[in-house]
């Protein structure tokens, strides 16, 4: 901003001396120098005119299960969800009946997920699920399922980046991979085309003819959007003729769920099976026990969900995985925040060293370039 308002001045003053262009518009203020300021005292303002406001991430004392919903509201952007009256109560109490208040885990923890949808116990939730999410019904409905493994190459295991959350087989040899997506990351979209092409080369491996290859359904949910462009939070992918729209190749297909796409925030707003799936990924842990019975209604199987989801009916070794979960998103969160940080300031030094080397360029000694760009002497002096 220095330097445009610069070469402006000079440019408007053209037969005027450096020094004269100083005093008509880069006057005193405080302890700056060279403030752009009117001789009625009108001057610009600059960043450090406003006191630095300081923003905690979060408190090395908190925990998410602390009850303190007040600091994990605004922290989380949750508590804004909830209804007025929960809220309310919640500024009474000051958060400490907060655990109360739901008794219910969050299902997109990946613990959470893979004890609802991947353990034998409770495979006839993922029958369900799947059949309502892909509108299988009748002769159609899948009846039973088979879990495989979830590791889609043993050779990049280790890096946890080819293994899917829920892998199954139906009766009729087509599988099903499900996935929940915490956060946007890059290249999501492609590494969904990629476990679906891993498991159904898998099948090859095997020693099945091509003809036996059985069809692939990758499911995902992501607490994020993947797709701007799209308004509705379910979306369908299959692979069609652009001329004709046929639908020849049938052996892969895609479903992506964006919750945050799903606008229903009240329980007596559900109007059937999917919309009461999506409430419950997006709002099981805020959810209470008056809210439950609205949302369970005849769907018993919802009902069972949510009971996995009961902390109460959880273990304390469980448990303990499932807030060691949170942590391991918590510090990934905490080491991506400090790298932009670092992107920034790095960003920032840049800048000031493009600016210094304009003044050095206009003629301004290098003290009050220091003043100016914030930078040393000894650094200004290195860019002569």
């Amino acid at each position: 901003m220095f330097t445009k308002l610069w070469k402006w001045a000079v440019f408007r003053h053209p037969n005027k001396g450096k020094f004269w262009i100083k005093e008509k518009y880069f006057r005193k203020y405080k302890n700056d120098n060279w403030r752009f300021m009117s001789s009625n005292g009108i001057y610009l303002i600059k960043h450090g005119d406003h006191a630095i406001k300081r923003h905690i991430k979060v408190l090395e004392t908190k925990s998410p299960y602390d009850g303190d919903w007040i600091y994990w509201g605004n922290r989380l952007r949750k508590i804004q969800g909830k209804p007025p009256r929960v809220i309310k109560l919640l500024k009474l109490q000051q958060g400490i009946l907060a655990m109360a208040l739901s008794k219910f885990l969050d299902p997109k923890n990946d613990i959470s997920f893979k004890r609802i949808f991947g353990t034998e116990k409770n495979k006839d939730i993922l029958i369900h699920f799947l059949n309502d999410i892909l509108g299988f019904t009748g002769k159609s409905a899948i009846q039973d399922i088979e879990f495989l493994s979830t590791i889609q190459d043993p050779d990049i295991a280790a890096k946890k980046q080819s293994i899917v959350d829920v892998l199954c087989r139906d009766s009729t040899g087509a599988q099903y991979i499900c996935e929940m997506q915490v956060a946007k990351t890059k290249g999501f979209e492609k590494r969904a085309q990629y476990y679906a092409a891993k498991a159904y080369s898998r099948q090859a491996d095997k020693g099945d003819q091509y003809q036996d290859l059985k069809e692939i359904i990758f499911i995902a949910i992501a607490d994020c959007v993947l797709f701007p462009n799209k308004s509705e939070y379910k979306s369908k992918h299959t692979i069609r003729d652009e001329d004709t729209n046929e639908h020849n190749l049938k052996d892969f297909y895609f479903i992506f769920i964006e919750l945050p796409k799903f606008s229903k925030t009240k329980e007596d707003q559900l109007s059937n099976i999917v919309e009461k799936w999506i409430y419950f990924f997006k709002y099981a842990d805020e959810t209470g026990e008056e809210e439950l019975e609205k949302i369970i209604g005849s769907d018993l199987i919802i009902k069972k969900a949510y009971e996995e989801l009961n902390r109460f009916n959880w273990s304390e070794k469980e448990f303990i995985s499932y807030e060691q979960e949170i942590k391991r998103i918590l510090d990934e969160q905490a080491v991506l925040a400090q790298k932009l940080d670092d992107a920034t300031e790095k960003g920032r030094q840049e800048e000031r060293i493009e600016v210094a080397k304009n003044l050095l360029k206009a003629g301004v000694s290098i003290d009050i370039i220091a003043q100016t760009t914030g930078l040393t002497v000894n650094e200004v002096k290195d860019l002569i």
